[in-house]
């Protein structure tokens, strides 16, 4: 009997396609540990990205048969606007196979590990990665490598100034940031913040004086504000494209009601991608939409895998999707949007 079986298998093996013979992989690491590419060719620009200054986490999801090995990295990092111009450039400078986007999306990043926990980050890269071995059945129009790069940054909406302040009113504010009267340091603390990055200068000067307690709590909160990405950080790589929320939304948006299920499950799943672990883009994301359109990515969560179903979770109650058109959440983001349109153009 065992050795019936065995033949069976063999004749099995012998028969089925090598794409039956699949092997899944998911794997993570947490910190700056160095990636090491095994391989030449693609996997050299991967690792290029993977070991991008300010790199905090990745995790590679992915499958390896007879005939093809396919990978999906994610990649969160920390820094500040050189390393991201860093990076920029290195995906500007990627060989014609590859193929790379940016995409600017409102608010703060993060992404999810395997156990659930949230990584915030300054921007995060998602690489898909495909090799395909030479087999009979390959189509000889079918390049051996693809990677495909979309670099998604997060670009805080920092309130803005109506008028930038005199230097005499910044040392004035600063002052007040020690103010017997909780009201007047409030008050002090928040002119400051309108005021931007313009006077981040002149807040490190008071840190660097040894100020109170208080006031040096004050001035270490507003600079680590001041500390996020800002658009006129960023340096646009000549031919990397380049897109806003906006942008992404516009274009799935009909794809979302195709009459042809691949294409909305394509288009669904990009909107899922773009929105990962982020409750202010989800709420973005419902306000921007027009009704038909949600509607149907609503009944394409439902059936959607567990990890897809986590971030469009909300949408299935009801009385939060109620809540966030009447809060009209558009309104909270209309100011940067455009600016990460016209950013984009």
């Amino acid at each position: 009997m065992p050795r019936i079986f065995l033949a069976f298998v063999i004749l099995v093996l012998a028969v089925s396609p090598a794409s039956a013979l699949v092997l899944m992989h998911d794997h993570e690491q947490h910190g700056r540990e160095p990636f090491k590419a095994e391989m030449d060719g693609a996997w050299k620009q991967i690792a290029t990205i993977l070991n991008a200054p300010g790199r905090e986490y990745w995790r590679d999801k992915g499958s390896s048969g007879f005939g093809s090995d396919h990978h999906q990295f994610t990649i969160a990092y920390r820094g500040d606007a050189a390393n991201l111009n860093l990076l920029l450039r290195t995906l500007a400078e990627l060989p014609g196979t590859a193929k790379a986007e940016v995409v600017l999306l409102p608010g703060a990043g993060a992404i999810t590990d395997m156990t659930g926990r949230r990584i915030s980050c300054d921007w995060r890269a998602r690489l898909t990665y495909s090799r395909h071995f030479d087999f009979p059945n390959r189509p000889a129009n079918q390049p051996s490598e693809t990677l495909q790069v979309r670099l998604e940054v997060f670009i805080p909406d920092l309130p803005s100034a109506a008028e930038p302040a005199s230097a005499r009113q910044i040392a004035a504010w600063i002052e007040e940031l020690d103010h017997q009267k909780f009201a007047i340091r409030e008050k002090a603390h928040r002119e400051l913040s309108r005021q931007g990055p313009s006077i981040r200068n002149a807040l490190q000067e008071a840190l660097a004086a040894k100020p109170t307690p208080e006031t040096k709590r004050r001035l270490e909160r507003i600079l680590e504000q001041f500390s996020c990405l800002q658009l006129s950080d960023i340096t646009k790589p000549r031919g990397l494209p380049m897109r806003s929320f906006d942008m992404v939304v516009d274009c799935e948006r009909k794809l979302l009601i195709s009459k042809d299920p691949a294409t909305r499950w394509n288009a669904s799943n990009r909107l899922h991608e773009a929105v990962d672990g982020s409750g202010d883009l989800l709420k973005l994301l419902v306000a921007v939409l027009d009704d038909k359109s949600l509607d149907a990515l609503i009944a394409q969560s439902r059936d959607a895998p567990k990890d897809y179903l986590n971030s469009f979770k909300p949408l299935l109650d009801s009385d939060l999707l109620q809540k966030i058109r009447r809060d009209g959440s558009q309104e909270a983001y209309r100011h940067l949007r455009a600016r990460l349109d016209r950013f984009c153009k």
